[in-house]
C-alpha cells in the first residue's frame, strides 16, 4: 500500500479543500494506519481507540469495526469511514472466507449499522478477487459504495472525494418517512455514472446483464413487430397523426424530391444550445453556476459529437460506398424530444437520464428512394457501422472517465459522451418503423437481435446493474424502472392493435 498510502498524504489535503470550496461540504477528517503509521498515517487505530481489537496492520475489517464504535464522531455530521486495504481485510492474506476475513467484514456491518456509519472500502492494486467480493459486502452492508484504484497517483484521491461526494448526496438530507417504492438517491448526473472501478465483471453480474439484455431484445423484438404490423395496416388513417413524431427518422425515409431549403448554421447552433439546456434539467442538482456551466458545456459537446458521427457517419458512407446525394439537416423536433426525455426522467427518476444524443439526420436530396433502390444489405450498412462507431467510442469514454476522473471538466465531458451515445444508439435500434433498428430488423433478424442485445448490456451493465447477480439484480430501482416502462410500452402497444383490429370488426359487420 505504499503508492496508495504516497498519493493519498500528498494530495488529500488540496483536494478536501477543492471538494469544500466547490460544493460547500464541511469535512472533518482523520488519517490513520492500523497498528503502524506511515507519513500522515502517524496515529493508528490501536493507539487512538480505546479497547481496539486490531493485531495487525492489514486487520482492516476489524479496524472499521474499533472506528465505527470508538471514534469520537462530530455531533449531527455524516459519519463515514473509508478503509484502504490490498489484501484480506483480518491479517491479509490468504483470505479465509469463511473464517476470520468473513467474520470481521461482518463485524464491521453490525458496529457500522449500530452507530449509523456509512463504510465506503477502497482497494488498491494487487488485491484478489476473494478481497474484492468481501469488500463489495461490506460497501452493499450498509449502503456505501466501492472504489477500486487502478494508478494511484492519478486516481485515488479523486475516487475519494467521489465516495465522500456520494455520501453526502444520499444522506445529507434524509426524508423523515421512508419513501414507498424504490427510490434512488438524488446524484448529479456525472455522479450517477459508476466509474470503471465501480463496477463488477464478474461471471455472475456480467451474466445477469446479458440476460437481460436478451430479454429487452426479445420483448422489444416482439412488441415493434405488432407495432409495425398494426401501423402498415392502418398507415392511411394515422399517417398525418404519426408525422410531427418522426421527424428525425431514418435513412431509409429521408428522401426529399428536388431541392429544399438548407437551415443555415447558425440554426443548428441554436438548437444545440436549447437541447443542452433541456436535457440540463436531467439533473435534479443542475443549478447555474461553475458546475452547472461544466455540465451544459458538456452536453452541448456530446450531443453535437453524438449527431456528426451517427449521422455523419450514414452520409459518408451513403455518399461513398453507393452514390447516394444528401447533407445533414437540424430538427427541431429534437427539442421537442428533450422535453419528453427530461419528463420521463424525473416522473420514474431514473438517473443519469433519458439522453437522445441527435438534433439532426442525414437527408437524401437525390436519386431513388432508398427501400426501392438500394439492397437491404446497403441499409443494414448505413445503420450497423455508424451504431457499431459510436458505441466504441462511447465505452472508449467511460473507461477514460476512470483515469480521469481528477479533471473536473473532462470526467463530465466524458460520461455526458458515453451516456449520449449509448442511449442515442440503444434507442435508435429499436425496430419501430420511424428508426433506424427497423432496417436492421427486417434484413437480418438475428443480426438485428445479436446488435440490440449488444448494445442493452452495456446499458444494464454499467447504468442499470453495475453491481448485482441473479435475482439481485431485480431489486435494483434503475432496473425495476426499466421494466415497468417496458411493460407500459407493452400495454400501449397491445392497446394500439387491439382498438384497430376491434374496430376493424365492427366496421366489417356494419
Amino acid at each position: 500500500m505504499d503508492d496508495e498510502i504516497a498519493a493519498l498524504c500528498q494530495d488529500i489535503g488540496d483536494a478536501v479543500t477543492e471538494l469544500t470550496e466547490e460544493r460547500g461540504i464541511v469535512i472533518a477528517y482523520t488519517i490513520m494506519g492500523i497498528t503502524e503509521g506511515a507519513q500522515c498515517t502517524a496515529r493508528t487505530v490501536s493507539s487512538e481507540i480505546a479497547n481496539a481489537t486490531v493485531k495487525q496492520f492489514e486487520d482492516w475489517g476489524w479496524a472499521v469495526a474499533d472506528v465505527a464504535r470508538g471514534y469520537d464522531w462530530t455531533p449531527g455530521a455524516i459519519r463515514l469511514i473509508i478503509p484502504m486495504g490490498d489484501e484480506g481485510p483480518a491479517g491479509g492474506d490468504p483470505v479465509e472466507d469463511p473464517g476470520s476475513d468473513r467474520d470481521s467484514i461482518e463485524e464491521a456491518i453490525a458496529a457500522a449499522k449500530a452507530n449509523n456509519v456509512v463504510v465506503s472500502p477502497v482497494l488498491g492494486t494487487g488485491y484478489s478477487p476473494e478481497v474484492e467480493a468481501l469488500a463489495r459486502d461490506l460497501a452493499e452492508g450498509i449502503q456505501g459504495d466501492l472504489f477500486i484504484t487502478k494508478d494511484p497517483g492519478y486516481d485515488l484521491v479523486a475516487g475519494i472525494l467521489r465516495l465522500i461526494g456520494l455520501t453526502v448526496e444520499r444522506h445529507a438530507e434524509p426524508t423523515p418517512t421512508p419513501p414507498t417504492g424504490p427510490v434512488p438517491p438524488a446524484r448529479s448526473f456525472t455522479a450517477s455514472v459508476p466509474l470503471p472501478g465501480e463496477v463488477d465483471f464478474s461471471a455472475k453480474v456480467v451474466g445477469t446483464n446479458v440476460a437481460l439484455a436478451l430479454g429487452l431484445a426479445l420483448a422489444f423484438g416482439f412488441l415493434s413487430t405488432l407495432f409495425n404490423n398494426t401501423l402498415k395496416e392502418n398507415e392511411d388513417e394515422i399517417r398525418d397523426r404519426l408525422s410531427p413524431l418522426v421527424s428525425r427518422i431514418s435513412v431509409k425515409r429521408q428522401l426529399v424530391e428536388g431541392e429544399v431549403r438548407r437551415r443555415p448554421w447558425w440554426f443548428t447552433l441554436i438548437l444545440l444550445v436549447l437541447t443542452a439546456l433541456i436535457y440540463a434539467l436531467l439533473d435534479s442538482t443542475f443549478a447555474f453556476n461553475a458546475q452547472g456551466a461544466t455540465f451544459l458545456l458538456s452536453l452541448f459537446v456530446s450531443i453535437a459529437v453524438t449527431t456528426y458521427v451517427y449521422e455523419g457517419l450514414q452520409a459518408f458512407l451513403g455518399i461513398r460506398l453507393y452514390g447516394l446525394q444528401g447533407y445533414m439537416r437540424a430538427f427541431p423536433v429534437a427539442a421537442l424530444i428533450a422535453i419528453g426525455c427530461v419528463i420521463l426522467t424525473r416522473l420514474v427518476r431514473f438517473q443519469p437520464g433519458y439522453l437522445f444524443g441527435f438534433v439532426a439526420a442525414y437527408v437524401l436530396v437525390s436519386g431513388e428512394d432508398f427501400d426501392e433502390e438500394a439492397t437491404a444489405v446497403q441499409g443494414a450498412v448505413l445503420v450497423l457501422m455508424p451504431a457499431a462507431v459510436t458505441l466504441v467510442i462511447s465505452i472508449v469514454a467511460w473507461l477514460l472517465s476512470g483515469p480521469l476522473a481528477g479533471v473536473t471538466l473532462l470526467r463530465s465531458l466524458l460520461v455526458t459522451a458515453f451516456v449520449s451515445g449509448l442511449e442515442g444508439v440503444l434507442f435508435s435500434l429499436v425496430p419501430l418503423s420511424f428508426l433506424d433498428g427497423e432496417v436492421l430488423f427486417k434484413w437480418n433478424k438475428v443480426v438485428w437481435l445479436g446488435s440490440f442485445a449488444l448494445v442493452a448490456y452495456w446499458f444494464f451493465q454499467i447504468l442499470l446493474n453495475p453491481r448485482s447477480g441473479y435475482l439481485d439484480a431485480f431489486t435494483q430501482s434503475n432496473v425495476i424502472v426499466t421494466l415497468l416502462l417496458l411493460a407500459v410500452f407493452g400495454v400501449l402497444t397491445g392497446a394500439f392493435w387491439l382498438y384497430f383490429r376491434l374496430r376493424g370488426r365492427g366496421t366489417g359487420g356494419a
